[in-house]
């Protein structure tokens, strides 16, 4: 067959039609599933421990890097453990530094998101209990 021919005959090939019946099939009006995730507890966690670094300790006990569903969450956390790692205070100048050397603060939303993190926890108070649902969350996704 020439090569015209072959152009032809691709070229006037059609996609089968969809049966009428699937057009309106209810799945197709099943919402995605969101996998489970508290942004607020995230928030409220990672505010609580740039507001007082004390909850550190306390906090890197109970939930992993890997339990934070937001991945600018996570790295601020993560960069938040490095800190304290190493001795040094946690709190919003340190973490936009550290984040700067990791080339990751526009990743995380930029300094105008860290300090709204900072605004999201008035205290330290609550700063274990967002953790237990942050790592909760996250074992959930798990499963």
């Amino acid at each position: 067959m020439s090569d015209i021919f072959k152009d032809f005959a691709s070229a006037t090939k059609t996609e089968p039609a969809r049966p009428a019946r699937l057009a309106n099939h209810p799945a197709k009006n099943i919402p995605e599933r969101t996998l489970p995730n508290s942004p607020e507890s995230e928030r409220g966690l990672l505010g609580a421990l740039l507001r007082d670094n004390r909850a550190i300790g306390d906090c890197i006990a109970i939930v992993k890097p890997l339990h934070f569903y937001g991945p600018a969450n996570r790295l601020v956390y993560e960069a938040i453990i490095h800190l304290f790692d190493n001795g040094t205070p946690a709190d919003v100048v340190t973490i936009a530094e550290e984040l700067k050397k990791r080339n990751q603060v526009e990743e995380v939303g930029g300094y105008v998101y860290l300090a709204e993190l900072f605004d999201t926890a008035a205290t330290a108070a609550n700063s274990v209990y967002y953790a237990k649902i942050v790592r909760d969350k996250g074992e959930l996704r798990k499963l």
